[in-house]
């Protein structure tokens, strides 16, 4: 039979039998004791595979093991998301591709000062191994150095920060804030200090000047008789005949005896600022012989304490804190652009850092500058003039992180009215790039307030967070500041805590529809 008649006598079969099950009664036939059924056409073209296979069944434990992955799994998409896309998040340094060379100590020893400070994240060091080889000559020294920056960011940069911070109820730690005028009368500063030390434990304002200039939020002061002040920055009428200005960049000169009487605020805002228990006078014979601690601890705490220093002395600061815990310095510099501190002599400034165990080191400038940066050029020259600056912090203190914290949102008079610096948001992208690129932190304080006319919108807001002059924050402007910059460095402190396996999600219960439960339930929102 050809294969055509085939295909014909088999569609032909199928159309019978079809044509059967159409007509063939749903209940049946009866002849005689025989039942006769036929499938109809529905039961013939669906069918129904069976599946044979087992549920697997998992354990409680089990159950509770994968809820848990799903968990951190969405915490680190959460964290990750945060770090990504916040306008409040801290850029962290950059990670870099580190290649070897060789270069010989000669060709060193000839290089300029000028070509040595642009290569100040080489480290050079002698390989005793590789000095013995034939292969190798004498005269040689192995570079390890940076080749190209990448875009990928070591968010891991604080962690030796936050596990100082773990540490500071039985080991004393010190974090630095310099800054300009939006730090006078210990404005943000004494928001973060009662956040840290609530904490993390500590307690007493720090580091205060021989001879107060501005009154503080946090400590009354008063020295008999008055010193003469110099600092570091600002006219040349205010600066010294040297330029052994110490740790604060400032220094009083005592020729005889000098009684600096301090009182802590009885605020409730700053509880934890209230009481010390050791006081620290930082002072320099005038014979020059470099920065000298004077001590005294007391057996319990103390809201209240004057000093008496026997002169004649330079006197950088007297500390007032508690053995344990954490310290903060709020270190204001009115009119400074933070170009200072390479002018300041060494030995009056690096055994702070050294004897102080200073892990944090906040520099907050920028918006002295804004006004005169008026060319692209001027902006690169200052972010390069910072860059500078960063580094020196980081050959005296090599433990301590650095978060630069940019300048914030400025108004001037443009056709008629209140508008952002017009070079602002190209500068505060200058200022993450090169910072980040040279091993330090920002914090972008212009994103964090709205971006571009923010300022308008904090005078204009009710309490009011920022002056008529567009430019300086309000006490309630400056406390919401550090609410906010405390709550993000306490998100990366979390899941510093959370990669550690310290910090576990809680469970959801029954009742929730999701396993994302967020850890960082107190990630802040931006302020608009």
């Amino acid at each position: 039979m050809k294969l055509f008649k085939t295909l014909i006598f088999i569609f032909v079969l199928l159309a019978l039998l079809a044509a059967i099950s159409v007509l063939f009664p749903k209940e049946g036939l009866k002849v005689g004791p025989v039942h006769l059924t036929f499938p109809n056409l529905h039961e013939v073209l669906s069918f129904q595979i069976e599946d044979n296979s087992k549920e697997i069944e998992l354990t409680p434990e089990e159950i509770q093991r994968k809820e848990m992955e799903a968990l951190k799994q969405a915490q680190d998409s959460t964290f990750m998301d945060f770090c990504m896309n916040s306008p409040i998040r801290i850029s962290m340094p950059r990670k870099h591709i580190y290649l070897v060379d060789t270069i010989s100590i000669d060709s060193y020893v000839l290089m300029s000062d000028s070509a040595k400070s642009l290569c100040d994240s080489i480290k050079m060091f002698i390989d005793s191994t590789a000095l013995r080889s034939a292969s190798t000559p004498v005269d040689t020294l192995w570079v390890t150095y940076r080749d190209s920056v990448t875009e990928e960011r070591d968010l891991t940069y604080l962690d030796d920060f936050f596990e100082a911070l773990d540490s500071a109820r039985y080991r004393h730690m010190r974090i630095l804030h310099y800054g300009d005028s939006q730090l006078e009368e210990d404005r943000i500063t004494s928001g973060l200090r009662e956040h840290f030390q609530e904490q993390f434990g500590g307690g007493g304002p720090g580091l205060m000047p021989a001879q107060k200039w501005i009154t503080k939020l946090t400590c009354f002061q008063s020295t008999s008789p008055e010193l003469p002040y110099y600092v570091a920055y600002g006219t040349s009428t205010m600066r010294a005949r040297h330029n052994g200005y110490g740790p604060m960049a400032t220094v009083a000169h005592a020729s005889g005896n000098v009684h600096i009487s301090f009182s802590a605020t009885q605020n409730d805002k700053f509880r934890h600022v209230r009481e010390f228990d050791r006081v620290t006078v930082l002072r320099n014979n005038p014979d020059g012989s470099g920065l000298q601690y004077r001590v005294q601890e007391f057996d319990s705490l103390r809201s209240k304490v004057t000093v008496s220093i026997q002169g004649p002395a330079y006197i950088y600061g007297v500390m007032l804190d508690q053995k344990v815990g954490v310290s903060m310095d709020n270190i204001p510099m009115r009119g400074s652009s933070g170009n200072i501190f390479t002018r300041i002599t060494r030995n009056t400034i690096e055994p702070f850092f050294q004897k102080e165990n200073v892990r944090l080191i906040i520099l907050q400038y920028g918006g002295n500058s804004v006004p005169g940066l008026r060319s692209e050029k001027a902006l690169h020259d200052f972010c390069k003039e910072i860059q500078r600056q960063v580094r020196f912090f980081q050959k005296i203190a090599p433990k301590a992180k650095i978060l630069y914290i940019g300048p914030s949102d400025m108004s001037t008079n443009i056709a008629g009215e209140k508008r952002t610096y017009t070079l602002l948001p190209q500068f505060v992208k200058l200022l993450d790039q090169y910072l980040t690129e040279c091993g330090a932190s920002f914090w972008n304080l212009y994103e964090a307030m709205g971006g571009y006319g923010s300022m308008v919108r904090w005078v204009a807001a009710r309490p009011q967070l920022a002056g008529e002059d567009y430019v300086h924050f309000t006490h309630k402007g400056a406390e919401h500041v550090s609410d906010l910059l405390y709550e993000t460095i306490d998100t990366y402190y979390k899941n510093y805590k959370f990669r550690r396996g310290e910090l576990t999600p809680d469970l959801p219960t029954a009742n929730e529809d999701s396993l994302a439960n967020d850890t960082f339930d107190d990630i802040p929102v931006v302020l608009h």
